[in-house]
């Protein structure tokens, strides 16, 4: 049996991200203030869990040379917590504390006083309890002291916006050029250039955020500086990666470098992995391009050396579904993570996937651990980041027991992954070409519904879209842009999803897919079709993966539709790409090869939908009271009945068992 000494020095290989408080895109409720919030509110929980661990353990280690040991940490640790409540503000904190070694400064100084006691009890004491002083140090070593990492994420546009804010403040020795360069309306070159250009300005002797107006640039620039506060206090871990929503050029990540630079001081900077966002099936076409460009500009190569020579690039299942439909968007996502491993291994350069996964299929969801499974050595896997968002947090890890089965099913995917590969041979040259055909034909079949010019009133009329906005929600507005007319673009994907499944027609989860698939058949494809089908699993999980959207599909529920003088063409077109999608399914499964289908999760499904048809009942009939205009009074008690209905569906449709 190895030393407990030695197992509790093995390095974590789990991490938890935290979006709460940092993620500021199209959010109004989240400024530099509840992000120090937060940050003192996450070490305030996990110091309090290790404060209790360590009170269970006091009256057990009751031996000469350790009783004194554990006292003598749990009041340093006491004496670390009671300042917490203090810390929601840019100030330092307790450096009087600091300087006498009465608290602990971080995480590395609790860990090796437990060390010590975990030395005493080998040692000395036969190993008795070291058991349960090597957990609580496989804690401290996993969360430290930020027991999860804050990401902060904004717009490219809006630090675009502030980089032309703060240009005209620094300190420049020649003006002549960067007067010149408005980088609202410069090219890419041009703002790569200028950063360039004001690199050597940095660090700043003088803060300049003061300077800046009151609003939601000077507040992004705030959010760096609290960033690097948590830093101080939570250690690096505790923030550490900053993302940018729609990345569209090389010059979107240079300027968060440059903002990062004017929110460091001489004494502190601010270390961040900056992780560029390719969400639109535009912005994956051209992240092979972007990262190579940024892979071979000196400024950020000598970032990613201060980083290990990592890159954690972050691709979004969400905007690209609604943006390109279910089958390109998995397509693109898949191509572009073969592009960008790469390019990023010629570069000597080792990157991570963070996958922007929802709950639903249409989001990225489904059956996760054989997507990861299906990628193939192509794809850089080593290492798996994915976002666990809303129900699905608690169905998937909400118990031991669940959450071990959970994290088994990741693992064992990676390393069938690496191992494994009979079943996921490269795709060849026919294989890239149907797959290209199919997400060409298929995409062809959404936009043409997505262009429609019922598509968005629709949405609006129909759908209980406009009342997520009404929810108690706040991390999550219906529109990145508060008060302006509705769009797509504008549209954030979890409403948007969300409508569609409210609705229980699940459009983002299958729509092109059954005509992309039935235009192949008709042109000859059908045998290339039943190959691909047969060999490859990642085509055959994108099948299940919508299949499982086509069994949370009841238009009998909006039948009425059907004769609606204005939606009715619309509505039919839906039912019939459903219908059309579930019959070419059929025809595939027919070669031979099927699926894997878990009879629990089918029968989970079944008694789901069976549950909550009642509210979806008394849902649509709100909706249609509310479209004739009642009174005032009427009106508010329709609108309850709707929002109360969303959740009852929305926890029903989850994808874990």
């Amino acid at each position: 049996m190895r030393d407990p000494r030695e197992r509790a020095r093995i390095a974590p290989r789990l991490e938890l991200g935290f979006w709460p408080g940092g993620d500021r895109d199209g959010n109004p409720f989240v400024t530099s203030d509840s992000t120090l919030e937060i940050g003192a509110l996450l070490r305030r929980t996990i110091l309090l869990l290790y404060l209790a661990d360590l009170r269970a353990l006091s009256p057990r280690l009751t031996f000469a040379g350790v009783t004194e040991r554990i006292q003598e940490i749990q009041r340093r640790l006491e004496r670390t917590i009671a300042p917490i409540v203090q810390e929601s503000t840019m100030e330092g904190i307790h450096p009087a504390a600091d300087r006498d070694g009465s608290v602990y400064r971080n995480a590395e100084e609790y860990a090796e006083d437990l060390d010590d006691v975990l030395d005493r009890l080998v040692t000395k004491h036969h190993g008795l309890y070291a058991e349960q002083v090597e957990q609580l140090l496989v804690k401290v070593r996993t969360f430290g002291f930020h027991f999860a990492s804050m990401d902060i994420r904004q717009d490219s546009s809006v630090h675009r916006r502030l980089v032309a804010e703060i240009v005209p403040l620094l300190p420049r020795p020649d003006q002549t050029a960067t007067i010149l360069i408005d980088p609202i309306s410069a090219s890419e070159d041009e703002r790569c250039a200028l950063v360039h250009e004001l690199a050597p300005l940095f660090p700043l002797s003088a803060p300049i955020t003061e300077a800046l107006p009151e609003g939601t640039s000077r507040d992004t620039l705030l959010s760096l500086e609290a960033a690097a506060t948590i830093q101080s206090r939570n250690g690096e871990r505790g923030v550490h990666r900053y993302i940018i929503s729609h990345t569209m050029s090389a010059a979107d990540v240079l300027e968060v470098w440059l903002l990062a630079r004017c929110a460091g001081r001489s004494d502190r900077d601010v270390n961040l992995d900056i992780v560029p966002l390719f969400e639109s099936i535009a912005d994956l076409q051209n992240a092979r391009r972007i990262m190579e460009r940024l892979y071979n500009d000196p400024i950020y190569r000598e970032h990613l050396a201060s980083r290990g020579q990592e890159q954690t690039i972050m691709v979004g299942f969400s905007d690209g579904t609604k943006d390109g439909g279910y089958v390109t968007a998995n397509w693109e996502i898949y191509r572009a993570k073969q592009r960008l491993t790469e390019v990023s291994r010629a570069a000597g350069i080792r990157v991570v996937f963070f996958d922007g996964r929802g709950g639903p299929p249409a989001r990225g969801g489904g059956n996760t651990h054989l997507y990861y499974r299906a990628l193939g050595r192509e794809i850089e896997s080593r290492e798996i980041q994915l976002t666990i968002q809303g129900q699905t947090i608690s169905s998937k890890f909400g118990t031991e027991d669940v959450a071990r089965y959970n994290l088994e099913q990741l693992l064992s995917a990676g390393i069938e992954n690496e191992l494994f590969t009979p079943d996921t041979p490269q795709f060849s040259s026919e294989d890239v070409a149907v797959l290209d055909k199919l997400s060409e034909r298929s995409r062809a079949a959404y936009l043409e519904l997505r262009t429609h010019p019922d598509f968005l009133p629709y949405l609006e009329q129909m759908t209980p879209l406009r009342f997520y906005g009404l929810t108690n929600i706040g991390s999550r507005p219906t529109s990145r842009t508060a008060g302006a007319p509705l769009s797509l673009d504008n549209l954030r994907a979890i409403p948007f999803v969300g409508a569609w499944s409210q609705m229980k027609q699940n459009v983002p989860g299958y729509f092109g897919f059954g005509s992309g698939l039935n235009d192949l058949f008709t042109e000859g494809d059908e045998k290339r079709l039943f190959r691909l089908f047969e060999r490859s699993l990642f085509f055959r999980t994108m099948v299940e993966n919508s299949m499982q959207s086509l069994s949370k599909t009841n238009f009998d529920l909006t039948a009425f539709l059907d004769s609606h003088p204005r939606f009715g063409e619309f509505w039919r077109r839906l039912r019939d790409e459903a219908r059309r999608t579930d019959e070419t399914f059929e025809r595939l499964s027919a070669s031979g090869a099927s699926p894997a289908v878990n009879p629990s999760a089918v029968e989970s499904i079944r008694i789901r939908e069976r549950m909550i048809l009642p509210v979806l009942v008394i849902q649509q009939y709100a909706l249609a009271m509310l479209r004739d205009e009642p009174s005032a009074e009427i009106t508010a008690v329709l609108e309850k009945l709707v929002i109360k209905s969303l959740a009852p569906s929305i926890n029903a449709s989850r994808n874990a068992v």
